[in-house]
């Protein structure tokens, strides 16, 4: 009979429930766009904001927190793993948040090791139902001697999360819709993130 491969602890958990609902905030004045160079630019920030706790692994979180993901190996030096969770099952603009997060692949997890300093990467923040289900989860099954949550944006409705929830960095705080170089197309007219100046954390709140 052929051998069971490995699991990965978290395989089966599905529909993890998060906190009770929250709703992104949109002022509907305008869609926002990231370039390339601003994408690159937050990258380094954050790697650089992230070097000090020393992190051996980042786990990406598609698709959206894969860019960032790859862009933080690879300036920081560390490996790179991938966990697929779905949040909001359609992409469209101002889609508002279900609550509820599935973890849909987490394979690439067995690769981490007990013990690890795990930085997880995510291109935004918009009611920290993902980072809030993830993180706790990581921290009970694969035992890591330490975690932290970095994004590129964080929108609003993340401002008044309690100490330990949401994002411990992140480069933009934004109110309104944000498209990724790695989107689709918003159609309809976009105005530029400006080039960020720096890496935002807890301290420096809204």
């Amino acid at each position: 009979m052929p051998a069971t491969p490995p699991t990965s602890p978290l395989a089966s958990v599905r529909g993890a429930a998060a906190p009770p609902v929250r709703q992104r905030v949109f002022d509907h004045e305008r869609i926002w766009r990231l370039e390339p160079e601003a994408f690159a630019a937050a990258a380094r920030l954050l790697a650089e904001h992230e070097r000090p706790h020393r992190p051996t692994v980042v786990v990406a979180i598609a698709r959206g927190g894969v860019p960032l993901g790859q862009a933080l190996g690879r300036l920081l030096g560390v490996p790179v793993v991938t966990i697929t969770l779905r949040h909001n099952h359609d992409d469209g603009l101002k889609v508002e948040a279900t609550g509820c997060v599935d973890i849909v692949e987490c394979a690439g997890l067995q690769q981490v090791a007990s013990g690890s300093r795990v930085l997880v990467a995510d291109d935004i923040c918009g009611t920290g139902a993902t980072l809030d289900v993830l993180a706790p989860l990581l921290r009970q099954h694969l035992r890591p001697a330490g975690v932290r949550t970095v994004v590129l944006c964080r929108n609003a409705a993340s401002c008044d999360l309690q100490e330990g929830a949401g994002p411990d960095a992140w480069v933009f705080d934004t109110r309104d819709w944000v498209v990724f170089p790695w989107n689709d197309p918003a159609g309809a007219a976009t105005e530029p993130l400006t080039a960020p100046a720096g890496v935002r954390t807890r301290q420096r709140a809204c």
